[in-house]
Formats: structure tokens, sequence, C-alpha cells
């Protein structure tokens, strides 16, 4: 037969372990969680820069059609002010993109990225001209 003091042991230690457990457990899920997060964070980060360069495509665009509409004189819309719009858009866009390369380390060359916004900064002057 046991003495008291070892089913007091006994019975300390069967309320240990389930605790203990509980706490490896509680602390797997939060390290996991940590790095789900950190990757939503990233993913969020993402989709928001391309929602972002998707407007300013699309604000390019309607420029580009303002420029157009421009030579009709019924529009009432001057090439000047669309070419200053088309300039500006251009840099955000320029700019967006290689804040977007050195955030998020892609391998994209920035070279390519700088030509593409000249050609298009001449473009808008070559018509504005």
């Amino acid at each position: 037969m046991k003495s008291l003091s070892q089913k007091a042991a006994m019975g300390g230690l069967a309320a240990l372990v389930p605790i203990v457990l509980c706490g490896v457990v509680g602390m797997w899920s939060a390290l996991t969680l940590s790095g789900d997060l950190t990757k939503q964070k990233t993913g969020a980060g993402l989709l928001r820069a391309h929602v972002h360069a998707d407007m300013l495509h699309d604000a390019i665009r309607a420029d580009v059609v303002s420029a157009l509409a421009s030579f009709e004189t019924r529009a009432h819309l001057k090439l000047e002010d669309a070419a200053a719009s088309l300039g500006e858009h251009a840099d955000g866009q320029a700019a967006e993109l290689m804040d977007l390369m050195a955030r998020f380390k892609t391998s994209t060359d920035r070279a390519s990225v700088s030509r593409e916004a000249k050609q298009l900064k001449q473009a808008v002057r070559v018509a504005a001209a």
C-alpha cells in the first residue's frame, strides 16, 4: 500500500503533465502563427503594391486617351495638360517600381525600368512638342 505522500506526488505529477503539454503546444502554435503572419503581411504588401501599380497604369492609359482626344476640338482638352499629367504618372510608376524592387528584393533589372521610364518621358516630350 502506498503512503499518502506518494499518492499526492503521483496526483501532482499527473496534473503537471497536461499543463506542460498545453504549454508546449501553445508555444509551438505561437511560433507557427508568427511565421504565418509574416508571410501574410508580405502578401498583403505585394497585393497593395499591385493594385496601386494597376491604378497608375490606368492613369497613364487615361492620359494617353486624353492626349489623343485633345486633337478633337470639341473635346476642350489641352495636349499640354495631358502631357504634364502623363509625365507625372510615368514618374510615379517608375518610382513605385524601384521601391518595390528594393523592398521585395526582386531580380528585375533596374536599368530596364529606368530605360522604360526615360522612353516614356521622351514620348511625352515629343507629344507635347
